[in-house]
């Protein structure tokens, strides 16, 4: 977990953790994300430091409530989507 106010200093130790190849370089790496322009910038940001952001995978909060539901209890999506933020 890194914690900053800066959201340059966030975005940076990102960077250097996806620097890193994963374990199975088929699988996308989930970032969650706040809202659609904080991920375009991220994007833009990722971009600059490691030269390409690629099979990166931004999620909403409640995108990733639902996947993780899903996933752990073996439901369908309309089912995990009453996990939601409303």
């Amino acid at each position: 977990v890194h914690r900053s106010a800066r959201l340059e200093s966030l975005a940076d130790a990102l960077a250097d953790v996806l620097r890193t190849p994963p374990e199975n370089p088929l699988a996308p790496e989930w970032v969650v994300v706040g809202s659609r322009p904080l991920e375009r910038w991220l994007t833009a940001r990722l971009a600059e430091r490691l030269g390409v952001c690629a099979h990166v995978r931004f999620l909403s909060p409640s995108t990733l409530t639902e996947e993780v539901v899903e996933y752990a209890l073996a439901v369908p999506r309309d089912a995990a989507r009453a996990w939601g933020a409303e």
